[in-house]
């Protein structure tokens, strides 16, 4: 088995495990091709047509982007770039790019480990319908110390304020 078939084996086992069966169904079927890797079907779209779309502010495409370029298909893998696509779209309201750079942020890949922006943009992914995400989230609130989760949940908060009608805009054209 190649190293990307089996890095996409793995990828897809992770999904399934930390997500509901539904909503592991709904994110697979949305961008997998059968016998195609999840990841390498969003980059059948040709690769400028996606970047051109992202870089004009479309959500979907900065999410798409930053997926190819966390996992490396299609493109050469960039973590740091992926995490300022992942924070783009997670700032307009993308549940899944939410969660990614929640996950970033806790691994340390393309940006500083950091677990109370880890925690802020995984509470915000559960928040905003990403149940399953409570488990990575609430993880995260056990390595904190007191005054980092009181700290984290406070600057939630407050993000979640400045975003909610965000938040809700994107999901409406999502549907």
């Amino acid at each position: 088995m190649r190293w990307n078939n089996l890095k996409s084996l793995v990828s897809a086992t992770v999904l399934l495990t930390l997500t509901t069966v539904s909503e592991a169904r709904e994110d697979f079927t949305k961008v997998y091709q059968p016998g195609i890797s999840p990841a390498a079907s969003l980059s059948q779209q040709p690769l400028n047509t996606i970047e051109q779309a992202a870089d004009t502010g479309n959500v979907q495409a900065q999410y798409k982007l930053a997926l190819m370029l966390e996992y490396g298909e299609g493109v050469k893998q960039d973590h740091a770039r992926a995490a300022a696509l992942h924070q783009k779209a997670a700032e307009s309201g993308s549940i899944g790019a939410q969660h990614s750079l929640g996950m970033m942020y806790y691994q340390g890949k393309g940006v500083r480990t950091n677990k109370i922006n880890a925690y802020i943009w995984l509470a915000m992914a559960a928040d905003n319908g990403y149940e399953s995400v409570n488990i990575a989230r609430d993880r995260v609130a056990q390595e904190l110390s007191e005054s980092g989760l009181v700290q984290a949940k406070r600057a939630y908060q407050e993000q979640r304020s400045n975003r909610s009608s965000t938040s809700n805009n994107y999901a409406m054209l999502e549907q």
